[in-house]
């Protein structure tokens, strides 16, 4: 192959790799750690203490895509992800455990929770720890006794 071939070649590579399509592609996989990846891939750990949590890729009623289906995944939720972890109160139930912070003060209490699995998935054994479920804001804290009430407790705020 001669020099003006090779410079060609090169050429081609460069013109590919440079595309808006390949760039699409490139940037597309980055913003979605989860593409082309099974429902067992920890997408992120969170810890606390020396307990690993997983956030695993899941499905859209767990894990990183139930939480990017619902609208909820940015880097601000991904923070009030590790300090409930982190920093937050434990409640265990059957088949998982909260962990949870208060976001506001009375009267307008909210709190933040993040519910995970430290067994395995259910259906599919080998997920172990199945890691997150699902994490949101909420009106009362896990476990108290209005937080399974249909009864507004709070005031408008």
């Amino acid at each position: 192959m001669g020099l003006a071939q090779r410079a060609t070649a090169v050429a081609a590579v460069l013109a590919a790799v440079s595309s808006p399509v390949a760039g699409t592609a490139n940037a597309a996989s980055a913003a979605n750690p989860c593409a082309g990846r099974s429902e067992a891939h920890i997408v992120k750990n969170y810890y606390q203490g020396p307990l690993v949590i997983p956030l695993r890729c899941g499905s859209n009623t767990w894990g990183y895509r139930h939480l990017v289906y619902r609208g909820r995944w940015s880097a601000d939720f991904d923070k009030k992800i590790s300090h409930a972890i982190w920093r937050g109160t434990v409640v265990p139930i059957p088949g998982g455990r909260w962990h949870y912070y208060m976001e506001a003060m009375p009267p307008c209490s909210k709190y933040f929770g993040v519910l995970d699995n430290p067994n395995a998935y259910g259906r599919t054994p080998r997920i172990n720890p199945q890691g997150i479920i699902t994490a949101y804001s909420m009106d009362d804290a896990p476990g108290s006794s209005r937080a399974s009430s249909a009864e507004p407790h709070h005031p408008v705020c």
